[in-house]
């Protein structure tokens, strides 16, 4: 079962990252750990946005674990 994030100061978690991290039964821990030292920074595909990646490789198969989120209001 997820616990879904609260709307803090800092963050303001989406409906949206909500079905996501059901559908790729992510922790909001991870999502946090992701965006605070990923592997890798890119401009994101939506205006101000930045998608920030964590590679999560196992013995069988390599993955990386993508976040993309808002860097101010428009």
């Amino acid at each position: 079962m997820i616990k879904f994030p609260k709307n803090d100061s800092k963050f303001r978690w989406t409906s949206h990252i909500k079905n996501k991290m059901i559908f790729y039964q992510m922790s909001e821990q991870k999502i946090k750990t992701i965006m605070g030292r990923p592997d890798r920074k890119e401009e994101g595909i939506a205006p101000n946005t930045l998608a920030v990646m964590k590679r999560h490789d196992t013995p069988k198969r390599k993955e990386e674990l993508w976040v993309m989120y808002a860097t101010s209001e428009p």
